[in-house]
């Protein structure tokens, strides 16, 4: 399964690389949040607001979680 040129797993994989290329910041509030990723392509990578809203929750959860994520498979969405 397939949104927007990513695989399901990849999909979540390059919305975490997004937090990290936007040095998101566990503290930070959600609207900060959305302010600095929301232009950038890779946001468009999960489907769903309650998909982006579980992963930013998981990070605050977690705390630096970016440690453990790869590079993001692809920069861009695939046509």
């Amino acid at each position: 399964m397939s949104y927007n040129g990513f695989a399901t797993v990849d999909s979540e994989r390059a919305f975490l690389h997004l937090l990290k290329k936007a040095n998101v910041d566990a503290n930070w509030a959600w609207d900060q949040t959305m302010h600095a990723i929301i232009m950038d392509p890779l946001y468009k990578a999960l489907s769903t607001l309650a998909e982006k809203w579980q992963k930013v929750i998981a990070i605050r959860l977690s705390g630096p979680v970016f440690n453990n994520i790869g590079p993001a498979p692809y920069d861009t969405p695939m046509a």
